[in-house]
């Protein structure tokens, strides 16, 4: 998505120098890391923001730019290891961070071409088809909706055989990469401290501030918000807390109108029952984005660890 946007309307920000007050510093370098910079009434607006290599990381310029209101996980997997109670709690909670991400764009009026779509979990092999009815009676169990599409009906709209879907409402399409400009901006309209290509050598905490060290300067700060998408050797003690996969993602070359006519509705988001699952999307109207197959990543030192994707980009 990073290559859509010319570069003479990339901004620029500054490198961090000298020491500086302020009230939350935000380490990363993405989508992640601008949403605390939105100004909101449990945050300041005079805020920091650092990313390594400048601005915006790969992960957010190459992500498939799915807002899912589902965290991409089974219900029925996550009631199994955690128990109905913190099921329900982690899919409501997804499912209004999604809702809210959304209003955020719009209230801050972001060009990020967001579109309300459809989305689909389908079925494809009886392996796929055992999940699904699963993952439907675990949820109506709960209480929870799951909305079933039969197989004639995926059929009709996406062209595609399987042994059924789960229809996800609410879901929504956008261009992270402009996303993410496009928040970093208001943010700093409204107060916020941006800077880019400033590198955090260590950080140091007390009981009542924090000290951030970069590589041209100090912080001192009341908070400290770390979200560079992996904990890297500054946060070595974080490492324990995660599952590292590589995330793949496929942009196909421009299909010709005769063949797309023949792929069903270019408005619907498809995802599988596999174990990981496949995420595909329509770009433009004329190419495919796909995007999954997760791998196990080796942990063979934190400082050169592969991208970690948490469960959804």
């Amino acid at each position: 998505m990073a290559d859509r946007l010319p570069s003479s309307r990339v901004p620029a920000y500054p490198k961090q120098r000298g020491p500086l007050d302020i009230d939350v510093a935000v380490i990363g370098g993405g989508l992640t890391d601008a949403w605390p910079l939105t100004p909101s009434r449990r945050l300041a607006l005079t805020s920091f923001f650092s990313s390594r290599a400048g601005w915006v990381a790969a992960a957010t310029g190459s992500s498939l730019g799915f807002i899912s209101e589902e965290p991409g996980v089974s219900f029925a997997d996550v009631e199994q290891g955690m128990g109905l109670r913190v099921a329900r709690h982690a899919f409501s909670a997804w499912r209004r961070a999604a809702l809210d991400f959304s209003a955020l764009l719009r209230r801050l009026d972001v060009k990020c071409d967001l579109a309300a779509c459809d989305a689909m979990a389908i079925a494809t092999t009886p392996e796929q088809s055992m999940r699904l009815k699963r993952e439907v009676k675990a949820r109506r169990d709960a209480g929870l909706e799951a909305p079933l599409v039969t197989a004639h009906a995926v059929q009709a709209d996406l062209a595609i055989a399987s042994d059924g879907a789960l229809r996800e409402k609410g879901a929504a399409l956008i261009d992270p990469y402009r996303a993410c400009l496009g928040i970093a901006a208001a943010a700093a309209g409204r107060g916020a401290k941006i800077f880019e290509r400033s590198p955090v050598r260590r950080t140091k905490f007390n009981r009542k501030s924090a000290m951030v060290v970069t590589e041209g300067g100090t912080l001192r700060t009341r908070f400290v918000i770390v979200a560079t998408g992996a904990p890297t050797e500054l946060f070595a003690s974080l490492a324990r807390h995660f599952w590292y996969r590589t995330n793949y993602l496929v942009l196909a070359d421009r299909i010709p109108l005769k063949t797309r006519r023949l792929l069903g509705r270019r408005a619907t988001i498809l995802r599988d029952f596999a174990q990981p699952a496949h995420i595909a999307r329509w770009v433009d109207d004329e190419q495919l984005m796909i995007s999954g197959a997760d791998q196990e990543s080796p942990r063979s030192g934190i400082g050169k660890r592969r991208s970690f994707n948490a469960l959804d980009s």
